[in-house]
């Protein structure tokens, strides 16, 4: 067997303070953050964040409004999640609404997280320093050559003096499975002599693993169908 190393930073965003150009509604806005009206005065990392008006609180009466990220190429890889760091100030969700929603292949948006869910629930939530989450997008974006996620800020019905969404660092992590060689019988990397052996010994014993044309029986065909294979070399 073989080992799977654990996850890796597939995409990161404003780690390094540049602004991916994502699609904005309404008043999203990439910049500096301002420290007023209940927004952080500083960013986790460099200087810019995303932000709902980064000035002001979201305002009353307001549709959903989003923060859309181009499309992402997951092929290949799995267990996929989201990590980021979140300033959101907002009023109790009877009111106010804020969502995550995922989507692969231009379909429907899933929400993946919303205002009102563990372990906040649908409380006022008024922040004082920067809040560090993640989450599993495992069912959508595994292995998906067209996965997009957004930010939503609303709908909101009332007058509230929060922030809105604020966000830095955003990094999408998941696991690449190792590429398959059978014919690295004792899985070392490397396709040499003991490859070979390894085959041998499985030929004159009958073991199944030397059974390389798929047909059930071990004969001059999974010699040739090995030796075909080893010639070719690994991927």
């Amino acid at each position: 067997f073989q080992t799977i190393e654990g996850p890796v930073n597939v995409f990161e965003f404003l780690v390094d303070d540049t602004d991916p150009s994502w699609e904005r509604t309404g008043d999203w806005e990439f910049g500096n953050p301002s420290g007023e009206m209940k927004n952080p005065s500083e960013a986790v990392t460099g200087e810019n964040i995303f932000g709902y008006d980064l000035d002001d609180w979201y305002p009353w009466h307001m549709e959903e409004e989003y923060l859309t990220t181009d499309v992402m190429d997951f092929t290949g890889i799995y267990e996929v999640r989201l990590d980021f760091e979140r300033w959101l100030g907002i009023a109790i969700n009877a009111f106010s609404h804020a969502a995550i929603e995922a989507r692969a292949g231009g379909g429907e948006w899933v929400t993946i997280w919303m205002h009102g869910d563990p372990p906040h629930g649908g409380g006022r939530m008024s922040p004082t320093e920067w809040d560090h989450v993640q989450y599993e997008l495992f069912e959508i974006a595994d292995n998906q050559p067209d996965f997009q996620l957004r930010w939503v800020m609303g709908e909101a019905s009332i007058h509230s003096d929060e922030c809105g969404w604020n966000i830095d660092d955003i990094v999408f992590t998941g696991v690449i499975p190792p590429a398959i060689c059978p014919v690295d019988l004792n899985s070392d990397g490397d396709l040499n002599f003991f490859d070979i052996s390894a085959f041998l010994n499985a030929f004159s014993i009958q073991d199944p693993i030397a059974d390389f044309s798929g047909d059930g029986e071990l004969n001059f065909f999974d010699i040739s169908a090995f030796l075909n294979q080893f010639a070719a070399g690994c991927p």
